[in-house]
């Protein structure tokens, strides 16, 4: 008799250990759900906002009366593609052609970047 009721207690406290183990697994399944959406949420979120695959590539441009490269900047540097200031883009533009901001002549060319998006 007295095994039978050291049977029943130890079953009980097996089941309250099982029920508790079960608990703490539910309760770290449904951590590792959320912190699954959420990083899928974060990297959709990334993904679809602003990474295109962007070429650099360069175009020789002629160099208009009146031009400034500030000018040819504002026309070539594609925001939505570049992410270059007019002012980087005037300095890169100034380290390719080896020239100053002054040096620009109307019936000249000048190389400029370009940014294409590849499809």
């Amino acid at each position: 008799m007295n095994n039978r009721v050291n049977y029943r207690k130890n079953n009980k406290r097996n089941h309250k250990h099982m029920a508790v183990r079960l608990d703490k697994l539910k309760v770290s399944f449904f951590i590792c759900v959320i912190f699954f959406i959420c990083f899928a949420a974060i990297s959709g979120v990334s993904a679809s906002g602003s990474e295109k695959e962007v070429d650099k590539q360069y175009r020789s441009v002629l160099v208009s009366e009146g031009d400034t490269l500030w000018d040819i900047a504002d026309e070539h540097n594609d925001k939505d593609l570049s992410d270059m200031s007019n002012k980087e883009y005037i300095k890169e533009i100034e380290s390719i052609n080896k020239i100053n901001c002054d040096d620009i002549t109307a019936g000249n060319y000048i190389i400029v970047p370009v940014f294409v998006a590849v499809e």
